[in-house]
């Protein structure tokens, strides 16, 4: 769980968090940090709790859609490739 709190910090939906989001997640990965440590296992509605919460949280790809927000990983080599585009079109108009 600790993996997973740690990882939205890297997400793209991340941006839009607000404290109370932060907060939320926080109180989700301690829950299920118990839950997955009280030596009895997952209970199925626990398990269904923490997908309902953590789409709430924009964490799943179905719900991003639903909310219609679409991120983009960041591409170096994109960039790189936009950049020496346009420097090469520069290049044609000046030579």
């Amino acid at each position: 769980m600790k993996d997973w709190f740690r990882s939205l910090k890297q997400s793209g939906q991340a941006r839009f968090y607000e404290p109370s989001d932060w907060q939320t997640a926080r109180l989700l990965a301690e829950v299920m940090s118990q839950e997955l440590n009280n030596g009895e296992g997952v209970k199925a509605s626990m398990l269904a709790e923490f997908n309902r919460a953590a789409a709430s949280l924009m964490t799943t790809e179905g719900e991003r859609r639903r909310l219609r927000v679409e991120l983009q990983a960041a591409d170096g080599a994109a960039v790189d490739d936009e950049s020496s585009s346009v420097m090469s079109h520069y290049k044609e108009l000046f030579m």
